[in-house]
């Protein structure tokens, strides 16, 4: 069964799911992981934002603005904290909204209430239509891949070791 959950490497080491997909940089202790896509991070803003037609910002002013988000441990928001923590930025001061789906976030930039940092493929349509525009971010990595997990000490079987193989072109035997 496929479900959405804040924390899927938890879920796995509970042995609630026997695969989960993280976007989470760094080590994950007790689990195997499979790099299976990536999708980098983009600051956007509505056209009419100052941003929009600046040279871009940086780390640390990026980490000092109110962004709109997703709540906390959702969507792009633990990838973009981890980014800001290892350039040095600081911890980033607290959201100015929080929207429980990425469909809603995008709608509060196009209508100018602020910016926010959302994956690529998410926004690509806006950016294409016009409704968005990416801002350049310098002296941060906002790359962004998603790892298959699972528990150290086993092989997934049956429909889990299924899916892994085809998100991984068969890495995973």
């Amino acid at each position: 069964m496929l479900r959405d959950t804040p924390d899927p490497a938890a879920t796995v080491r509970a042995g609630d799911a026997a695969v989960g997909v993280v976007s989470t940089p760094g080590p994950l202790e007790d689990l195997h992981a499979a790099t299976v896509g990536a999708d980098p991070l983009v600051l956007v803003v509505a056209p009419g934002h100052p941003w929009s037609a600046s040279d871009g910002v940086d780390a640390a002013q990026l980490a000092a603005t109110p962004l709109l988000t997703r709540a906390s441990g959702a969507g792009a928001r633990p990838a973009l904290e981890a980014a800001l923590d290892a350039a040095g930025a600081g911890e980033p001061v607290p959201p100015r909204r929080e929207f429980a789906a990425d469909t809603a976030l995008r709608a509060a930039v196009r209508s100018g209430e602020g910016p926010a940092v959302l994956g690529r493929s998410v926004v690509a349509a806006d950016v294409a239509a016009g409704s968005l525009a990416v801002v350049e971010v310098s002296g941060l990595d906002l790359t962004r891949e998603f790892r298959a997990v699972w528990r150290e000490g086993t092989s997934p079987r049956g429909t889990a070791r299924d899916l892994l193989r085809i998100a991984t072109g068969g890495r995973i035997r």
